[in-house]
């Protein structure tokens, strides 16, 4: 993070930027725990299981929906505390 953002954050904003970095690290920290494992586990499957037993069916990814009014009510309250 650069200087200048760092001195632009509240100490809120610096605490979510930091846990959304732990929570970053702790997926990728769990993501390679889960690829050692099933390698490992698979090195001794006999027979190989099929590719097909791995692999997600392809479908629409779903996006989470986003309350535009409830985003757009918090701007307006954060604007409304900073000219007042």
């Amino acid at each position: 993070m650069a200087p200048d953002v760092f001195w632009g954050l509240t100490p809120w904003q610096f605490a979510q930027c930091v846990d959304g970095w732990q929570d970053g690290r702790r997926e990728d920290h769990e993501h390679a725990v889960w690829l050692m494992w099933h390698t490992a586990a698979l090195e001794r499957a006999q027979p190989m299981p099929p590719m097909s037993d791995f692999l997600q069916e392809s479908g629409p990814i779903k996006k989470p929906s986003i309350d535009e009014d409830a985003v757009k009510a918090h701007f307006r309250a954060y604007r409304k505390r900073r000219t007042t």
